[in-house]
């Protein structure tokens, strides 16, 4: 490995097959150079993160390359799942919140509480995809407000350039508009952008009986069960996943008392780490 990486799939491709041969061969080389390839692709993170937006796929000329983003998160969650490394699985969560999948399934509902809204219309592409040119600039922006709460259909959720995570409401009196993502005001109902975690990771509660909130969930996103804990010391809980869940970065908890909760990602820390 030079000082220098131009591009940052190939390099992480390549250390996957140096994996390979290792495991079919028990090369001592080639644990070497894999070890090498792995801390490599740490050292140069930072490098190849473009905070809140699409990651860069060379170095050189730093250019935010969309069509890559998703291709290095994909690659570093698999070099965790390889190595174990916790760095890695937080590689991929931020890279996820810099610029997630933008493509929601069918059935996805924005949940609105009663109260004042803020929607706009954005320059994009006809199917509300980002657009060079375009740059998600605002083109009108409205109130409008909800005597009770209420929800409305979308097929998009992703970051808008220079701003926050919308969601595009796709059938209504507001097809088209744009809705900033601000739970519990506007989120998205249910569990989406899953990453698994191999091996599971844990999360830390704090200490000094502050009060944190975890829930269960029905497959709707409606709130099954709310519960309030707190401990006099920070205590620890293991998790295997991480998504989006009713608008909310969250951890779910695989064993102990809280065995299948949810907890915001706000709330703990994970694996030492304080994430957003």
């Amino acid at each position: 490995m030079g000082t220098t990486a131009t591009c940052t799939r190939p390099g992480t491709c390549g250390s996957r097959n140096i994996r390979d041969y290792c495991a079919a061969t028990g090369s001592e080389i080639a644990l070497a150079l894999y070890d090498g390839s792995a801390a490599t692709m740490a050292r140069y993170f930072p490098l190849l993160r473009n905070v809140r937006w699409h990651s860069y796929y060379c170095q050189t000329h730093r250019i935010p390359a969309p069509t890559y983003h998703q291709h290095h998160i994909n690659l570093f969650r698999q070099l965790h799942w390889q190595t174990g490394s916790p760095d890695f699985a937080y590689h991929a969560d931020v890279l996820t919140d810099d610029f997630p999948s933008p493509y929601l399934r069918d059935g996805s509902t924005v949940a609105f509480a009663a109260g004042t809204h803020t929607l706009c219309r954005l320059d994009t592409k006809v199917d509300g995809g980002w657009d060079k040119a375009k740059e998600d600039a605002q083109l009108e922006v409205k109130k409008v407000t909800f005597a009770r709460a209420t929800q409305a259909p979308a097929d998009m959720r992703r970051r808008i350039q220079d701003r926050g995570i919308f969601y595009c409401i796709s059938a209504g009196a507001y097809t088209g508009w744009w809705v900033g993502e601000t739970w519990p005001t506007a989120f998205l109902r249910g569990q989406y952008l899953t990453t698994t975690y191999l091996p599971q990771r844990t999360l830390t509660f704090p200490g000094g009986n502050r009060e944190v909130d975890v829930y269960r969930f029905t497959e709707d996103g409606t709130d099954a069960s709310i519960r309030t804990v707190s401990f006099a010391t920070p205590s620890n809980a293991p998790t295997d996943r991480r998504a989006i869940v009713n608008g909310r970065p969250m951890y779910q908890i695989t064993a102990g008392a809280l065995t299948g909760y949810w907890v915001a990602a706000t709330s703990v820390t994970i694996d030492g780490t304080t994430t957003a």
